[in-house]
């Protein structure tokens, strides 16, 4: 109920996608059932630490599946 609330808030604002990322051993059904669909399986990931700009890696670093909420 969230997600689609989020969306139905999200379109009255002049969006057109809502996006959300999930790890790839979360089952996303909650994700499913709210009509999100799964679009890339090896979004993102990685390190925050860049040169000059450090950062203390705390999160999960592996790929992530990416969720969005047709139009």
């Amino acid at each position: 109920m969230l997600y689609r609330a989020a969306w139905r808030s999200a379109k009255a604002l002049g969006y057109r996608r809502i996006i959300t990322y999930t790890l790839p051993e979360e089952g996303g059904a909650s994700l499913r059932a709210s009509g999100f669909t799964l679009v890339d399986e090896a979004a993102g990931g990685g390190t925050w630490n860049r040169p000059g700009r450090r950062a203390s890696d705390t999160h999960p670093l592996g790929k992530k599946l990416r969720w969005e909420m047709p139009t």
